[in-house]
């Protein structure tokens, strides 16, 4: 599960370390669930001197790109979750991903 990943990060590292598995591997045995508030997108911020990073475009062309791969034993799945920042997104996006982990039928009520 990741939430609001910040792909952008060290200069997009990430996707070096990802081509590097690429080339060293011909599956990924994972699923992985990722969510983005809808609002974390690139915007002038005055409390931070400049723009925001598109943490959106970030989450889907990650997906895509590990789409594309083709790996056999990868599942993923994303959602940006409308209306909601880095911080407020927490209790819908982890929700999401917990429910889809686990199913709806194994979730405890409260």
């Amino acid at each position: 599960m990741l939430g609001s990943p910040s792909f952008w990060f060290g200069d997009q590292a990430i996707l070096a370390i990802e081509a590097d598995y690429a080339k060293a591997n011909s599956d990924l045995k994972a699923e992985v669930l990722m969510y983005v508030g809808g609002d974390e997108v690139s915007r002038y911020d005055a409390g931070r001197r400049g723009y925001t990073k598109d943490m959106v475009g970030g989450m889907k062309a990650f997906e895509a790109r590990l789409r594309e791969r083709g790996f056999p034993g990868l599942s993923i799945r994303s959602l940006v979750v409308p209306g909601k920042n880095h911080r407020n997104s927490i209790p819908a996006g982890f929700g999401w991903a917990i429910t889809s982990a686990l199913g709806k039928a194994q979730v405890a009520e409260p």
